[in-house]
Order: structure tokens, then C-alpha cells, then sequence
């Protein structure tokens, strides 16, 4: 592609970012120097995939969570294995999750004899400037595109690896040389389990994927499980979808005398292709819409008259708010009453899990149990480039946790942080965070026993 057609695309995608981009300004990135200091490095032939990632890493200095080009690494040439955070050391485990690389030697220590620290701080360039834990699981994930980070950093293709792996702090390190696979091992969705009856008649529902097969899980959950004593929902590794399961399962959570609550408070980029419903399919309605009962619009002007956004959009690029309340269950609605509920989640969940897991937290009988989310809210568009053909993809909402924070560079944080240990990645492992979810809930169900002798 001739130079001149990449500058159009660059041309037309810095277009399209302020029209349309709800986090342009949201912290205070200079797009324009972005784009220009981009333009003065294209040669006079560019690559489409060189492009494409060149525009991740532009993207990438916006909070935006969703914010990505559809261009893989290159070149080709990943690590063998996964890696898992436990604290702020990285554990590798095997890609089938079988086993740790070492069993007693959990810790990455060094990659081509280079702290692996470095070369997280390389991979974190690709990665949204978003939550902390956004930016983590982010760099771990693009830490297996070691082949090409190792052109980012000056350092030779090979391909070989040479790894150094030890135990706590550090001790009896051993270097292996593992061969680079083609494919990048891929994390899927963890833990693997399904929805079960648990000992202490605690009800256990698995959800991972926001989908209308969730919707079904929450559904047949709350009519398996009504009698139970307490509810653990597990929601880890869930990037998001739909909001319909939330939306199945939190209203049987609250009191019929309690009023409606708002959930999520967000506006669009005012830009002349987006129609006036351009948040619906994610629930979110204006302020004086006439969709609202009574007593869902007294709960909304109840809520805005303390509402307070950790960033305000500016006035004149965005839609007026919009808000997504939740009522209680309706008479001869299944509901889950007077009984602890406990949430599982950890940095994996995303986009409609974090809705999901900030409307719940936010109920007096919920606990949410393990890590704090990544942390994103985007009704994301997808826009292709004319000439590469790349694809880029942003955020043309700004959306706002009940709280005022941003989902976007903040997250959900949990009540209850549990750290897990190494071999929590493997399949025969222990689940630390569904080990403590259960006795959190079993003191919850003895004090509640307690008060009622």
C-alpha cells in the first residue's frame, strides 16, 4: 500500500475517532499529535498489518477497554504456555491447563534473559490505558506474541525461548528452551464448570458468557435452587454480551417494597449516524422517556439529584443521559429473598459483567467475592479502513457506574479480594475464590441463624 493511501486512512480514521469516539478527551490524550507523529514515520510502502498494529498502540493510550484493530501480531511465533497472575508474580501453566510448566517452580522469572517485568511493560503499549487489571490481563495476553515483542525491544528472532522459571522469591531457578508454537495458546474461559447443588444447600449458578443461554442458567437457577439457604453466581472469566441476564436475575434479588434502582447512567456522541435509540439494545433509555412507571421515574429524579460523574462529557458532543433502572419481580416472578447471594469475579469479566456485577454489588444481601473486574462500557463501533482494510474499533458512549465512576478505567471492585495460588490455573487445581465465596456465605447463613435464636 503506497503511503499516500495510508495517510488518507489515517486521515479518515482521526475523522471518525472525533465524531464518534465517546473517550476522546476523556483523559486528556492529544489525538492529533498521535496521528501526526504517525504519519511522519509511514515509509513509502506500508504494510496493512504493520498499520494496523501501529494503530492498536495509538488507541491504546485512550481508557477506552474495547478500544482494538483487528490486525493478530506479527510476526508469527508465540509462547508454548499461559500465564497467570498470582500477586504481581506471573505463573505458567501449561496450554491444556494440565499442569504448571514446573510444579515446583511456578514463577516466570526471565524471558531470552530479560526480566519478564520488561517485557510486560512492552506488551502494555497494545493494551488500553485502562484499569490497572485491565492493563495486566491485557499485557499477559499480548506477552505471547513473543516473537514480535522481541522486535519491539531490539532483541533477536529465534525460534527457540529460553524461560527461567523459580519458586517464592525467586529460589531454585531453572532455564528451559521450549520451542515457539504458531498458534497462540488460547485462555478460554476459566474455571470450567457447571451450575450444580453444593454441600450446606448453597445453590451454585455458572455463567460464563453474557448470552441468551445465561438468561436460561438464571432461570432455571432461581427454580432449581429457590429452596436453598444461599447463592453463589459465578461470573469469572465472562467478557460480557447482553444485558437480559442481569436483568432476569437481579429483580428476584430485591424486595417488593423496595423502589427501583439505577444501574447504569451513560450518553453517546451526538453524531448524525447514530439514531435517536442508539442505546436501547443496551437498556438505557433517556431521563424522560415515556417508557418509565411512575415509580421508576421518581427513582430516576430521586438518583440524578445526587448524581455526580467522576468525568463529565462535554455537553455539546453528547446525547442527553440516559439511565437503565431495574425493578423488583413482579407478583408470580420467581425471586430469591432473605438469603445471602454471593458473586463470584476476577479480571476477566468485562463489558456487560461489569454492569452486571456493579448492579448487584450494590444490593445489601449480595457479596461480590474475588477480583476486581477490567472494567469497560462502550456500545462499541467498528469502523474499516478504506485502503488497508483494517478495522478499528471504540467506545460512542461514556457510561457511568450507579457510584458516578467510569466503568472504563476504574472496574468493579469486589467486597471480599481473594488472592489465588499457582495451582488455581491448572484443571486439577484449587479453587481458592469458590473455597472462600463458601465460607463467606456459610458466616453469612450462621449469623443469620444466630439472630434468630
Amino acid at each position: 500500500m503506497h503511503r499516500d493511501d495510508a495517510i488518507a486512512d489515517l486521515m479518515f480514521l482521526e475523522r471518525a475517532l472525533e465524531e464518534r469516539f465517546a473517550y476522546l478527551t476523556a483523559n486528556a490524550v492529544d489525538h492529533s499529535a498521535l496521528f501526526m507523529e504517525l504519519r511522519e514515520r509511514l515509509p513509502p510502502d506500508v504494510q496493512p498489518d504493520w498499520l494496523g498494529l501501529e494503530l492498536q498502540k495509538l488507541l491504546a493510550n485512550f481508557i477506552d477497554g474495547h478500544a482494538a484493530t483487528n490486525v493478530p501480531p506479527s510476526p508469527t511465533g508465540y509462547l508454548p504456555f499461559l500465564t497467570g497472575f498470582v500477586g504481581d508474580q506471573l505463573v505458567a501453566y501449561e496450554a491444556d491447563r494440565g499442569q504448571l510448566v514446573d510444579g515446583g517452580r511456578p514463577f516466570l522469572v526471565s524471558i531470552d534473559d530479560v526480566p519478564v517485568s520488561e517485557w510486560l511493560a512492552v506488551a502494555a503499549s497494545y493494551v488500553a490505558r485502562g484499569s490497572p487489571q485491565l492493563v495486566s490481563r491485557g499485557s499477559q495476553r499480548w506477552l505471547r506474541a513473543v516473537q514480535m515483542l522481541r522486535g519491539e525491544m531490539g532483541l533477536p528472532s529465534s525460534d527457540d525461548v529460553d524461560i527461567v522459571l523459580a519458586g517464592t522469591n525467586i529460589l531454585s531457578p531453572r532455564k528451559y528452551t521450549l520451542r515457539l508454537t504458531d498458534r497462540p495458546p488460547q485462555f478460554g474461559v476459566w474455571p470450567r464448570t457447571e451450575s450444580r447443588l453444593l454441600e450446606e444447600n448453597v445453590g451454585y449458578i455458572r455463567l460464563p458468557h453474557m448470552n441468551a443461554d445465561a438468561v436460561d442458567a438464571v432461570r432455571d437457577g432461581l427454580e432449581r435452587f429457590g429452596s436453598t439457604d444461599g447463592l453463589i453466581i459465578d461470573v469469572r472469566g465472562n467478557s460480557g454480551g447482553s444485558r437480559d441476564a442481569l436483568l432476569a436475575l437481579m429483580p428476584a434479588l430485591m424486595s417488593p417494597e423496595e423502589p427501583p434502582r439505577v444501574v447504569n447512567v451513560a450518553a453517546y456522541r451526538n453524531w448524525s449516524g447514530f439514531p435517536q435509540d442508539h442505546l436501547a439494545n443496551r437498556h438505557l433509555y433517556p431521563l424522560d422517556s415515556k417508557r418509565w412507571s411512575p415509580a421508576e421515574r421518581s427513582a430516576i429524579e430521586s438518583f440524578m439529584e445526587d448524581f455526580t460523574p467522576a468525568w463529565r462529557p462535554p455537553v455539546d458532543d453528547f446525547s442527553d443521559w440516559h439511565a437503565m433502572v431495574v425493578s423488583p419481580a413482579k407478583i408470580g416472578e420467581p425471586t430469591y429473598l432473605s438469603r445471602p447471594v454471593v458473586v463470584l469475579m476476577d479480571a476477566a469479566c468485562f463489558s456487560a459483567t461489569d454492569v452486571f456485577l456493579s448492579a448487584l454489588g450494590a444490593l445489601p444481601n449480595v457479596l461480590l467475592v474475588g477480583e476486581a473486574s477490567g472494567g469497560g462500557s462502550a456500545r462499541a463501533q467498528v469502523v474499516e479502513l478504506p485502503n488497508s482494510g483494517v478495522k478499528a474499533r471504540f467506545a460512542s458512549m461514556a457510561s457511568f457506574q450507579a457510584t458516578g465512576e467510569l466503568f472504563d478505567g476504574t472496574g468493579v471492585q469486589p467486597h471480599v479480594r481473594v488472592k489465588v495460588e499457582p495451582d488455581y490455573f491448572v484443571s486439577d487445581g484449587t479453587d481458592h475464590v469458590l473455597q472462600a465465596a463458601k465460607d463467606e456465605l456459610l458466616h453469612r447463613l450462621g449469623e443469620v441463624g444466630s439472630r434468630h435464636q
